[in-house]
């Protein structure tokens, strides 16, 4: 680009409205650095909009990229990647050696191209100082959450205290209709549950019960279900570790030991935050006295922790 410049009396250029051209290196350079402007910020609209769908989008990224953690990594990777970018774009040590050495020019520049193009030049390299500090930030951020979650995960992994339900009743083929119809499995369960009571003429009821969801990671674990007052029923069905996908619930059978009547050990395998016991039980009476209508209160749940608390 030409220099617009006009000779003053001293013979001093004067720049008029432009900048004179800036040496081919440096032209390249300050080109560069405009193309990366442009790609690093769509890699930093990108990083949270990717994020974003991960968390509150549910089906649109599949497999294992729907996982709340690996978006989060793959967010912090474009915002690393556009930091980078950003980095490689910014010219730093030629611009600040160009910068000293068109002040200290007289020739072909006057003393307000010197210094409008130094500055210019001088403002580069502190927006390179500013994005290596940015980029720098960026990737601690990145091993600190790679590094930082297992280990926050392995220390809050521990057996829990207490297990309290949150609903513990009588299977109602109104009020429980909508839980078939999501797994009807449940269904073919508790027809044959009833067909063996009703073949040995008992007095019975299904039972659903799900606890509370569990507040942190566990380790596996032995859960005991048994009355408060022992002795006036036996229990059998099968129980569930339940966790919740984006689209759906996943039923994982839960080992049972039914050698005692009215005491019901299970085997709980390592769970996740979230996770809940969900169980399908026949409940049958021993003698005539009537079923209890609060279940949740004729219940505890122990697990190894627990020291004399009862189900809630």
């Amino acid at each position: 680009m030409p220099i617009d410049k006009q000779e003053d009396s001293n013979g001093e250029g004067n720049s008029g409205s432009h900048l004179p051209d800036l040496p081919k290196d440096l032209s390249n350079l300050t080109g560069w650095w405009k193309v990366s402007e442009i790609v690093s910020y769509v890699l930093m609209f990108l990083s949270p909009v990717a994020v974003g769908f991960a968390q509150w989008l549910p089906g649109w990224l599949p497999g294992i990229l729907s996982d709340r953690y690996v978006s989060l990594l793959l967010g912090f990777l474009a915002l690393l990647a556009a930091f980078f970018i950003r980095w490689l774009g910014t010219p730093s040590a030629r611009t600040a050696e160009a910068a000293k050495e068109i002040r200290r020019a007289s020739r072909p520049f006057s003393k307000a191209e010197r210094d409008g193009l130094a500055s210019y030049l001088e403002s580069l390299d502190r927006r390179h100082r500013c994005w290596v500090f940015a980029a720098g930030a960026t990737f601690v951020g990145l091993v600190a959450s790679i590094g930082l979650a297992p280990l926050l995960h392995h220390v809050r992994t521990d057996i829990p205290a207490e297990i309290t339900f949150h609903e513990a009743r009588y299977f109602d083929p109104t009020q429980d209709k909508v839980v078939i119809e999501k797994a009807p499995f449940l269904n073919a369960i508790r027809t044959s549950l009833a067909a063996e009571g009703n073949g040995e003429g008992q007095r019975y009821k299904i039972v659903l019960f799900e606890t509370h969801p569990f507040p942190h990671p566990t380790k596996p674990f032995q859960l005991t279900l048994q009355s408060v007052e022992p002795g006036w029923f036996e229990v059998t069905g099968y129980v569930f570790r339940v966790r919740d996908g984006r689209e759906v619930r996943a039923y994982e059978p839960v080992p049972a030991d039914q050698s005692v009547d009215d005491i019901l050990t299970l085997s709980i395998p390592a769970s996740e935050p979230g996770d809940r016991v969900f169980g399908i039980l026949r409940v049958t009476l021993k003698d005539h006295r009537p079923f209890p209508t609060k279940l949740n209160q004729q219940i505890k749940a122990t697990t190894p922790r627990t020291t004399s608390t009862g189900a809630k």
